[in-house]
């Protein structure tokens, strides 16, 4: 199965599922989502992005949603940006969104070489684009985080997910990030959205994360 759709199918399954019932489905822990949320510091809303640094019941963090938990990605909706979709889609990133909150994945096995805190060269190009979708929007806050599977040393591992949340950060700063703070942090092999069990399932768990809040006039 294709990351994208993958990523997509137990995001959405999760989310709606949510909705009726504070339970996960089968395979899906619980805190995926609780514990993935972007904080709306001002504001005061927490909505599920997979990427926070606080545990929130996932009835809490749902609550934000007008009309049910719905997650998409951008390019079904055929937005006006569809342009700047595709083109993250060609850099091989994913884009979700949630109400008005925004989450864009980054495979550490496309972005980083095995294992390691060193950027692939041939992804610098990729940064631009998403310097260019985040900018397109009003952002005050940019939230990068890291996770890894869950084999070898936790501690090492720890350690790689935030420098590679660091590496990106740094990237996208280095490339025009508007946003009023952008800010990294790594969590290792705390919060699969995949099995570990399997080859596959590790993979899909390397990941960077990046988050971000749409600010709507007057907000």
């Amino acid at each position: 199965m294709k990351w994208d759709v993958y990523l997509l199918v137990t995001l959405s399954a999760f989310l709606l599922a949510s909705c009726s019932s504070t339970m996960p489905p089968a395979g899906v822990k619980q805190s995926t989502v609780a514990d993935g949320v972007l904080v709306g510091g001002v504001a005061g809303t927490a909505v599920g992005a997979l990427a926070g640094d606080v545990s929130i019941p996932v009835t809490a963090a749902m609550g934000g949603i007008i009309g049910g938990a719905v997650a998409t990605a951008i390019d079904e909706q055929r937005t006006p940006h569809e342009t700047l979709v595709d083109k993250l889609h060609k850099d091989h990133v994913q884009v979700i969104r949630i109400g008005e909150d925004y989450m864009l994945v980054l495979p550490s096995d496309v972005y980083f070489y095995p294992d390691a805190t060193h950027m692939n060269e041939n992804m610098y190009p990729a940064y631009k684009d998403i310097v260019e979708f985040i900018n397109h929007y009003d952002v005050e806050t940019v939230k990068v985080a890291g996770y890894t599977d869950n084999t070898g040393v936790p501690i090492r591992k720890l350690a790689l997910s935030r420098q590679q949340a660091d590496y990106v950060a740094k990237e996208l700063w280095r490339d025009g990030l508007k946003s009023t703070m952008i800010y990294s942090t790594g969590y290792g092999g705390t919060d699969p959205i995949a099995t570990n069990d399997t080859k596959e399932g590790q993979a899909y768990n390397r990941r960077v994360q990046i988050t971000f809040r749409r600010l709507m006039p007057g907000s």
